[in-house]
């Protein structure tokens, strides 16, 4: 499989509300990492993710990786460029990544 642009960035909150989240939150996001991982390269994180650095490491490299969305929670992910668009990590989040996939992103 030809590794196409990444559709989404998963900020550091994602992981921690699969792992730690209530169940009904954490169920559709570990369903959704799930479902990632049979398309590599649809999205992107960093190892810094884990060390929970500033948004704008998050947010430039989204940027850089060309990713369309920027999954996170956090209100401070506002300013975001013009091609990328914010979405919350819930269930009408992962939709729209999965309804991008769904209409032809590179994934």
């Amino acid at each position: 499989m030809t590794k196409g642009i990444p559709v989404v960035y998963l900020d550091t909150s994602v992981f921690v509300r699969a792992i730690e989240g209530a169940e009904s939150e954490a169920e559709p996001l570990k369903h959704f990492l799930a479902t990632l991982r049979e398309f590599p390269g649809a999205a992107v994180t960093r190892e810094l993710t884990w060390a929970e650095l500033p948004d704008v490491i998050h947010i430039v490299t989204a940027f850089m990786a060309d990713c369309r969305y920027i999954m996170t929670p956090d209100e401070d992910a506002r300013r975001l460029p013009a091609t990328q668009e914010r979405l919350y990590p819930d269930s009408s989040g992962i939709s729209m990544v999965l309804e991008a996939r769904c209409k032809g992103s590179a994934w």
